[in-house]
């Protein structure tokens, strides 16, 4: 509707809403919810907040131009299957996060959108990565954990990545992803059940530039853990690193 208005095409809904011009008067009516029946079933909006969901939503959050890919590549980048893929692509027009115009697909109540995905990312995709909680050999590598020596492949998420964006937050608790338990032992760590590390898989595929996770990432990581210090330097990541978002 938003698209017809601005081509200045009449426009009426299912639910009422429309905008309509005739001459000198206009008709606009905003606002009305779609009769449930035109709602897309629970069944199907439910996934958009599963797993596949949160997988190609993290995607789309990282980099909205991703809309615009085939689903073929998207399905190269995310492992997600083709037929998700379209279920959760049409849930996202139809709950209005995505607009589709002759120019392209265009991400819209992105703050709403996000807000989301880190509560579904944090109660239903986060909890399955997890490998195992590890520990500091000794108190000096816990003193100086930015100086461990990992490879290439595995990224500090959290709140260490929160310190290593900014220096505002020092971690208590430490969240690693990616990485092979031949990986932590070198590095340092060393299995613990009660441990202060958590070590999740990677489950996304790019290959970031530093050896933190993507700040989209660590923003919901540090809101998952429901600590107000956290929250506070979350709210400066989304501020300084997901402008785009805003």
């Amino acid at each position: 509707m938003d698209e017809f208005a601005h081509q200045e095409i009449n426009c009426l809904d299912s639910a009422g809403n429309c905008r309509i011009k005739v001459g000198d008067l206009l008709m606009h009516i905003e606002g009305r919810k779609v009769p449930l029946k035109f709602q897309a079933t629970s069944a199907n909006r439910s996934r958009l907040f599963q797993e596949a969901g949160i997988r190609i939503i993290f995607r789309i959050l990282l980099e909205p131009d991703w809309l615009n890919l085939s689903y073929r590549q998207m399905q190269l980048s995310t492992n997600v299957s083709l037929g998700s893929i379209t279920v959760i692509m049409n849930e996202l027009l139809e709950s209005g996060y995505l607009l589709k115009t002759n120019k392209g697909k265009f991400l819209k109540n992105k703050q709403d959108l996000l807000e989301r995905w880190v509560v579904a990312y944090n109660e239903i995709l986060k909890p399955k990565q997890l490998i195992r909680r590890m520990t500091f050999k000794d108190a000096e590598l816990r003193k100086n954990w930015a100086d461990l020596k990992l490879p290439s492949d595995i990224y500090w998420g959290g709140e260490p990545a929160a310190n290593l964006v900014d220096g505002y937050l020092y971690p208590e608790l430490f969240t690693l992803y990616g990485g092979t338990m031949g990986d932590w032992v070198k590095a340092g760590l060393r299995p613990d059940d009660e441990g202060e590390v958590f070590v999740y898989k990677k489950f996304w595929s790019s290959v970031e530039q530093s050896q933190v996770t993507p700040a989209l990432l660590i923003y919901a990581d540090l809101m998952g853990s429901g600590n107000s210090r956290n929250i506070e330097a979350a709210q400066r990541i989304y501020n300084n690193e997901l402008q785009y978002l805003q």
